[in-house]
């Protein structure tokens, strides 16, 4: 099917997600062509472990200076379980963040926070003067935190780490926002944040793009403040960076 211009592509966004309906132009949709590309790559796993887990890979594909990937999720109880990450680190800070009662997954999820949270230099952090000389000491100097947020109340994020202080400036937070709209579905989805749990859903019915969109769109709109028409570019161009190591 042809692409359809990009200006009716944004019209059909804003139709779809501004409340005004589903639209007409989304059956020849650039972004919904490259969420879909990106999607089919990552639910190619049976069940929402093997999910969360390319989403932390596709994150460090994605995002330049980040050396490894997690999602934690937090229980209702308030423990926090890492059942996605690409390097052990990762348990490590969440260790560090639960020991300390610091660190970004707090700020990230919390619910009138911007929905991100992250420190240049962990080591030199005054936000968390606990947590960040901790993880430093542990060869951890930067971090971004992205949340998850499924309507169950156990919040989510996911994060990137560096070993050099600034090792994230290049990256895309708009890039790690999207990323977190499509681990959002497997999250909500589970029946619990334990490995087991995510092993033991099978993500069906199948995830859709429009679930992927609309997860991230609200991130956008209720964390960062945008409208849903500046919302737009900002996933369109996200999303395109995305196909190029993901789709």
């Amino acid at each position: 099917m042809a692409e359809v211009p990009e200006q009716q592509d944004e019209q059909w966004f804003l139709d779809r997600f501004g409340g005004g309906g589903p639209g007409a132009g989304g059956a020849g949709s650039a972004l919904l062509r490259d969420v879909a590309a990106v999607r089919a790559e990552l639910y190619r796993a049976p069940d929402a472990a093997g999910v969360l887990d390319r989403v932390a890979a596709a994150a460090v594909a994605a995002l330049p200076g980040a050396g490894w990937a997690s999602i934690t999720i937090r229980d209702l109880g308030g423990e926090l379980h890492t059942p996605a990450y690409t390097d052990p680190s990762a348990l490590v800070v969440d260790d560090l963040q639960e020991d300390s009662g610091e660190g970004p997954f707090e700020e990230a999820t919390a619910a009138a926070g911007t929905g991100m949270s992250g420190s240049p230099d962990l080591a030199r952090e005054p936000l968390w003067p606990r947590f960040g000389p901790q993880a430093a000491g542990y060869g951890i100097r930067a971090v971004l935190a992205t949340g998850i947020f499924p309507p169950h109340n156990r919040p989510a994020a996911l994060s990137v780490c560096a070993t050099e202080p600034r090792g994230l400036a290049a990256l895309d937070p708009d890039v790690a926002v999207l990323l977190a709209g499509f681990a959002l579905p497997a999250v909500e989805r589970a029946a619990g944040p334990a490995v087991d749990d995510l092993r033991a859903t099978a993500l069906l019915p199948p995830v859709d793009d429009d679930e992927i969109l609309g997860g991230a769109t609200a991130a956008l709109v209720d964390k960062r403040g945008l409208s849903i028409a500046e919302c737009y570019p900002v996933l369109r161009r996200a999303a395109r960076e995305l196909t190029s190591v993901a789709g």
